[in-house]
């Protein structure tokens, strides 16, 4: 009975660390998690607590300290930063369906693909011209004329 309290007590102590790592944004505590279950495992092959203790502390130590360093440094250099909705627009064209200043006729809004957008362009624009996306400066879309 002994044996099978130690092992579902270890089991409960890494879910609860599984949990604790969706949960918290810092990377390591999975490895609490699996040194859990490996003392969990030592537990069922009959250790007694200390070496299970031991078993937790050792496996833990290990990942920590050899695991980690190596998936962050992979993890890392996989980021790919997303493009944002304006940047995605560069090269495409839209159409003028409004002048901002209609004195310089340089700030608009213009439509692409169905969505509105604030323009400006070194081009005079007018109304209903193509134009193709060259650039963003946040979420204003520097054009020219198509």
């Amino acid at each position: 009975m002994a044996l099978s309290t130690a092992l579902w007590t270890w089991i409960l102590i890494g879910l609860v660390f599984a949990v604790l790592e969706m949960s918290v944004p810092f990377f390591g505590l999975i490895f609490a998690t699996t040194s859990a279950f490996l003392a969990g495992s030592a537990g069922a092959l009959g250790l007694g607590v200390p070496a299970q203790a031991t078993v937790f502390t050792a496996a833990l130590v290990v990942q920590l300290a050899l695991l980690r360093p190596r998936i962050v440094r992979r993890l890392e250099g996989r980021v790919h930063p997303l493009p944002s909705r304006a940047q995605a627009l560069v090269g495409t064209r839209g159409k003028v369906i409004q002048l901002e200043a209609e004195e310089t006729g340089q700030h608009a809004r213009a439509s692409f693909s169905g969505d509105d957008w604030a323009v400006q362009s070194q081009d005079e624009l007018t109304i209903g011209q193509d134009v193709i996306a060259i650039a963003t400066n946040g979420i204003i879309i520097n054009v020219r004329r198509a």
